[in-house]
């Protein structure tokens, strides 16, 4: 660390972090649809008391702190471990009660659940509501009318929504439409509420990451901004309360890595070094946390995992950047476009699940409405040469769902015409999703995450059979749980 960056001493030492703190510390407020008592929670952040949670409980606390309404706790702990439907959504109340118990999650909210409030939506009416949600959050259609609908179809809205952290700018665009005045009033009030507590923890978000941005820059080092963050900063969406952040990555040149996590731990945020992840050989080092905050910092020596690498590498992303005010930089246009289709097919595995990567898709859309004339594409057909069929479905959803202009050349081929067809039929089916899901988390990368396993195939099969171990034993004890 440079003479220029020293501090007498450290709030927080690094090895004090465990990885229970680590949940609590990456809490943030989570909207949370709750069937039964129709309420929000929003996990606290302001309390040094750490939680330990094991087993399915652990599970649940992972989904809450991203947002997942508790219908989804539920279906995403029945594909976990293979629990009873009815015994999965009683374990999701009684987490919700026992960290209300500890304080960790308060009632800031109410939405009434209006009477008559429609029963679980059809399958039609989440196509339909799929339909809606891509024509109202694109920058390039004329908004649809917002009235004049079932309660079913605003139920799968609603949904589809939350499942993939849209409501906020749901909200923000929904409110903009002919007699957007006329929505039910429990839709209303859920999304006014989501939208709320995500403006005030962007408000916070922003503030975090401009004392972060200091401290990198009182070192010498300009950081770059990428993925939610970026979009805060930037513009891209007229409403800066309309995207939602988990967390706030930064991306420094690779040689600055130790620097710059020396510089944040001076100011008193800890990583969680406790992780089974190798973070000598990742893509960002360890998450800092630092309490009371609402986000972590994720700070990357590249832009995408390395195996991805060579679709963006890192030296041409930072030679091409471009600087904003206030000592940070984001990627250039073809850069942005890029990077937001590897996260989303490639990294987050969209594409391997058939499976609509709305948010991103809506991310791409906004983008191109801003710098579309900037984007090279034969520069972006280049680097998916290798993967060009997730290329390719991707720009298919995005000119379908969103009305996105995308070269003609793209999104075209029998790839992503059967993208187009299995992530349909999720949707359609959602005991395929569950069946996706379990699929999904047996690949080696899911393995290798929370496993900890270094990729060779035995350290892959081993976690595998682990995995497939540890869910036909919570299967068999699942109807005592009930």
């Amino acid at each position: 660390m440079s003479t220029a960056c020293q501090r007498p001493s450290a709030r927080h030492r690094p090895d004090e972090v465990t990885v229970h703190q680590q949940a609590f510390y990456r809490a943030h407020p989570a909207a949370i649809d709750e069937p039964n008592a129709g309420g929000l929670a929003v996990c606290r952040t302001d309390r040094e008391g750490v939680v330990a949670l094991n087993g399915s409980a652990a599970h649940l606390w992972r989904q809450l702190r991203l947002g997942a309404p508790v219908e989804h706790l539920a279906r995403d702990l029945v594909a976990e471990f293979g629990a009873d439907p009815q015994a999965a959504a009683n374990d999701a109340s009684q987490l919700l009660q026992m960290l209300a118990s500890l304080g960790l999650v308060e009632q800031v909210a109410s939405v009434e659940a209006a009477p008559g409030r429609p029963a679980p939506p059809t399958a039609d009416d989440r196509i339909a509501a799929l339909a809606f949600v891509g024509t109202l959050l694109s920058p390039a259609q004329p908004a649809p009318e917002a009235h004049d609908r079932d309660g079913g179809f605003w139920e799968a809205v609603v949904r589809l929504a939350a499942r993939y952290r849209l409501s906020p700018l749901l909200w923000s665009r929904i409110v903009r439409t002919p007699n957007g005045d006329r929505l039910p009033g429990w839709v209303a009030a859920q999304l006014h509420a989501q939208y709320r507590l995500n403006h005030d923890q962007n408000t916070r978000i922003r503030v975090q990451a401009l004392e972060a941005v200091a401290e990198l820059n009182r070192c010498g080092i300009e950081p770059i901004l990428l993925k939610g963050i970026a979009h805060l900063f930037a513009g891209t969406y007229p409403d800066p309360a309309a995207r939602t952040l988990s967390d706030i990555d930064l991306m420094v040149p690779p040689e600055a890595l130790p620097e710059a996590t020396a510089a944040l731990e001076a100011i008193g945020y800890r990583g969680n070094y406790q992780a089974p992840i190798d973070y000598a050989n990742f893509h960002h080092g360890a998450p800092l946390y630092r309490a009371g905050e609402v986000a972590p910092i994720e700070l990357h020596r590249a832009p995408v995992m390395l195996r991805f690498a060579p679709l963006l590498p890192t030296n041409d992303a930072v030679a091409r950047s471009v600087a904003l005010d206030r000592g940070v930089r984001v990627l250039d246009p073809t850069h942005a476009a890029l990077h937001a289709v590897i996260h989303a097919q490639l990294v987050d595995r969209y594409f391997a699940l058939g499976r609509f990567p709305l948010r991103e898709l809506v991310d791409f859309a906004w983008l191109l409405h801003r710098d579309g004339d900037a984007v090279d594409w034969d520069e972006i057909r280049g680097a998916f040469a290798s993967h060009s069929r997730a290329l390719h479905a991707f720009a298919l959803a995005a000119r379908r769902l969103l009305g996105t202009s995308v070269p003609s050349a793209l999104g075209r081929g029998l790839g992503a015409e059967l993208f187009w067809w299995r992530a349909r039929s999720e949707l359609r089916r959602e005991w395929l999703a569950i069946w996706n899901s379990r699929i999904g988390r047996l690949s080696g990368e899911s393995l290798c995450r929370t496993r900890g396993c270094s990729g060779s195939f035995l350290s892959v099969n081993r976690a595998r059979l682990w995995r497939i171990g540890n869910y036909l034993v919570s299967r068999t004890r699942s109807p005592e749980r009930g």
